[in-house]
């Protein structure tokens, strides 16, 4: 757990006189399985490419000399327009592989569970989540004395399944709020869990 004290100024001043539940750093802004979601794709992507680029013009590699294949390779009609799809293609791919590092280094955000709800704070950057805004279903990656913890909110939206659009093959995402490699992770659950009972016993009421 952190001190108050040692919080930013601003972050302070939000909570001023807030009655504190925890105060905890996590360790990066997303879960490892994110970023490893964007490298696996951009992999695939990269080698189908490589694959179809390969079967294209193998008919100039067979049995011959480097010499004769970089000539073959020079004399053929390469579109304007065929380049500009590869090039667009192995953009995507590299894009994809540059993103889930860009993911993968972004550091965590405090958080700070109060009386009113749950407080994240990023590059300056505040965002307050009532406790009714939880749905309670909450999952836990626990490894050793840290782990990850996602929080699922009562919002979502529908995603389609198989590329189609409509109603009936779309499924319920909900938002879900991640706290990535935080020291006793079970204890935050606890505390989670007595302020989403505590409200719904309110709303009850």
């Amino acid at each position: 757990m952190i001190n108050i004290a040692t919080l930013p100024k601003d972050l302070r001043l939000v909570i001023n006189n807030e009655q504190i539940d925890f105060i905890i750093k996590a360790k990066r802004n997303a879960p490892l399985k994110k970023a490893l979601s964007y490298f696996f794709f951009s992999f695939f992507w990269l080698l189908i490419l490589s694959v179809g680029i390969y079967t294209s013009l193998k008919s100039h590699f067979n049995n011959k000399s480097l010499s004769n294949i970089i000539t073959k390779l020079k004399n053929i009609d390469y579109t304007e327009s065929a380049t500009l799809v590869v090039l667009c293609f192995i953009s995507i791919g590299l894009s994809m592989f540059l993103y889930g590092f860009y993911i993968l280094l972004q550091k965590g955000g405090y958080f700070i569970a109060t009386k009113s709800g749950l407080l994240k704070y990023r590059n300056g950057k505040i965002k307050m989540t009532d406790w009714q805004q939880f749905s309670g279903n909450i999952k836990v990656n626990n490894r050793n004395l840290y782990g990850d913890i996602a929080m699922e909110l009562v919002t979502g939206k529908h995603v389609s399944r198989y590329n189609d659009s409509s109603y009936d093959n779309k499924r319920y995402v909900p938002d879900v709020i991640h706290i990535v490699g935080v020291e006793s992770p079970m204890q935050i659950v606890n505390k989670y869990k007595a302020r989403i009972e505590e409200n719904s016993q309110e709303v009850k009421f």
